[in-house]
C-alpha cells in the first residue's frame, strides 16, 4: 500500500525548486491584467433548466422598486431558500476580489441582483474562465465533464460555472487559466433602468461535490495545494519569540516532496523518486536528498529575503528536515509473498502445450521485480514458494520432466517446471503471448 497524500506534481523546469518558488511567490504576484476585451452580448432567454418546477429568473422591465423586489424573489426561488439575493451597484465593494478588480475599471455602474458565495449560500462557489480563452475553457470542461451542462453565469466576457462544495474549500484565487470564487458576491441579473433586466444564469443543475474532486491545470493545482497545506498546518514560518523565527517543517517538507517527487521506502530504509504516471522508483542517496533540500531552501531564501530565517540554512537544521521528510512521504511495499502473487497473475497465463522451467520463470521474475522495485525472494525461498502460488493460481503442479536442450550438446535434459503455462510476451509488451518451450 502506497499512501500518496502529497499528490506530487512534476515540475516543468530543470530544477525541482523552480516549482517551490512558483508556489511560494503567489503573495507577490503582479496585479492581474484585464482579460476582458469587449462586452459580451447580453443573454436573451435562458436555456432549459433541469431544476424541477422552478424556472430561472426571466427578463422583465425593471423601473420600480416592486420590479426589483420581484427579481430578487425569483432569484431566491431559483437558488433556494438558503441564498439571500441583494441588489448592488457594479462598483460595490461587496463583490468578490477578482470581480472588484475588474469592475473598478468599468465606467458603467448598473444595478445587479447578486448572490453570496460560500457559507451564506449553502456553499455555492464558481469557476470563472474568460470566454476568449477557449483553450483553458475546453481543458477545464474536459477534466470536469459534470460542468458541460451545469448551471453557469455568462457576463462581461466570462463564464461563471456554479458548484456547491462539501467540506473544505480554498479562498478565492485568480489565475490567467481561471478564477476560483468562494467568497463575496456574484452577479446574477443586471438591471438597466427603462430596459429589460438581463438574466445571466444559463444551464441546468448545480453540481454538488468535494473540492478535491475538481480537476485543475497544473498551475492552479499548485495554488490550491499551497492553500490546503497552509490551512491544515499553519503559516510558512513559526514565530517562537521576539527574535526567533523558524520554518514550519510540516509545510516546507510537503512542498519539497511535491516539487521533487520524493518518497521514503520503509522496507529498505532508503529515499527514492517517482513521478505521477511512472511505475518504477529511482533510488536517491541520502546525501543527494540533503543537497536537494538545501537547494530548495536556498532558492526560497533568495526569493523571500525579508521573511526567510537565515539560520534555518544550517546543515544540522537541514538534516533535521530530511529526517522529517521520512514521516511525510513514507510508504510500504507489498511483501515478497504478495509480490510473487502479483507477478504470477501479471506475467503468466495458461496455454495448452506450453511449458516453463523454474529457472525461466525466476529469470523473468527477477527482471520484473527490478523494473517494479518489488520485494523479492532469494533463490532458495523462491523455489519453495513458487509451486504453492502456481497451484493456487493455475491449478498446476511442479513436474521434473520439462525437456530443454543441454548447453554444448545435442541432447535434452529434464528440468523442474510447469506444464500448460506461458509468459505473456516481453516485459515491455505484456499479453502478446509467446512460449518458452513446448513439450
Amino acid at each position: 500500500m502506497e499512501p500518496n497524500p502529497q499528490r506530487p506534481y512534476k515540475p516543468t523546469g530543470n530544477d525541482a525548486y523552480d516549482c517551490l518558488h512558483e508556489m511560494l511567490k503567489s503573495q507577490n504576484d503582479e496585479p492581474m491584467a484585464d482579460p476582458f476585451r469587449q462586452e459580451r452580448e447580453k443573454a436573451e432567454n435562458l436555456k432549459n433548466s433541469q431544476t424541477p418546477n422552478v424556472q430561472p429568473p426571466q427578463p422583465t422591465t425593471a423601473t420600480s422598486q416592486t420590479a426589483r423586489d420581484d427579481l430578487v424573489s425569483m432569484v431566491a426561488q431559483y437558488f433556494g431558500a438558503s441564498v439571500k439575493p441583494v441588489v448592488l451597484r457594479m462598483h460595490d465593494p461587496g463583490f468578490t476580489a477578482p470581480l472588484r478588480d475588474l469592475f473598478s475599471r468599468m465606467k458603467e455602474n448598473p444595478e445587479i441582483v447578486s448572490i453570496p458565495a460560500g457559507p451564506d449560500s449553502d456553499q455555492l462557489c464558481a469557476v470563472s474562465i474568460v470566454e476568449e480563452n477557449t483553450a483553458a475553457l475546453q481543458q477545464f470542461l474536459s477534466l470536469n465533464p459534470a460542468f458541460q451542462k451545469s448551471a453557469s453565469i455568462s457576463w462581461w466576457g466570462s463564464i461563471y460555472m456554479l458548484v456547491r462544495i462539501n467540506g473544505w474549500r480554498p479562498a478565492s484565487q485568480w489565475h490567467n487559466m481561471g478564477t476560483w470564487i468562494s467568497d463575496g458576491m456574484m452577479p446574477v441579473v443586471e438591471i438597466t433602468p427603462g430596459q429589460k433586466a438581463t438574466p445571466l444564469v444559463v444551464g441546468g443543475d448545480i453540481p454538488v461535490m468535494e473540492f478535491d474532486d475538481l480537476k485543475w491545470p497544473a498551475a492552479l493545482e499548485d495554488k490550491f495545494f499551497q492553500a490546503r497545506i497552509l490551512a491544515e498546518y499553519g503559516p510558512y514560518y513559526r514565530v517562537l519569540g521576539p527574535r526567533k523565527k523558524v520554518l514550519n517543517e510540516e509545510v516546507f517538507c510537503r512542498i519539497i516532496a511535491r516539487s521533487s517527487g520524493l518518497l521514503y521506502d520503509t522496507d529498505t530504509h532508503t529515499y527514492c523518486q517517482r513521478w505521477p504516471g511512472e511505475k518504477s522508483y529511482k533510488p536517491i542517496a541520502k546525501p543527494d536528498v540533503i543537497s536537494l533540500v538545501t537547494k530548495c531552501l536556498t532558492g526560497v531564501a533568495a526569493a523571500d529575503p525579508n521573511n526567510f530565517p537565515a539560520n534555518e540554512l544550517r546543515l544540522p537544521r537541514i538534516k533535521s528536515m530530511v529526517e522529517h521528510l521520512k514521516t511525510v512521504v513514507a510508504f510500504t511495499r507489498a511483501n515478497a509473498r504478495e509480490s510473487l502473487i502479483e507477478y504470477v497473475r501479471t506475467r503468466l497465463c495458461p496455454k495448452t502445450g506450453s511449458t516453463l522451467t523454474v529457472e525461466e520463470i525466476q529469470a523473468d521474475y527477477l527482471e520484473y521485480g527490478r523494473l517494479k522495485n518489488m520485494s523479492l525472494y532469494p533463490q532458495a525461498k523462491f523455489h519453495v514458494e513458487l509451486p504453492q502460488v502456481m497451484l493456487a493460481q493455475f491449478n498446476v503442479s511442479r513436474v521434473n520432466r520439462i525437456q530443454r536442450p543441454s548447453e554444448g550438446t545435442n541432447r535434452s535434459t529434464c528440468r523442474r517446471g510447469f506444464n500448460g503455462v506461458v509468459l505473456k510476451g516481453t516485459l515491455g509488451t505484456p499479453g502478446t503471448g509467446g512460449t518458452a518451450g513446448t513439450g
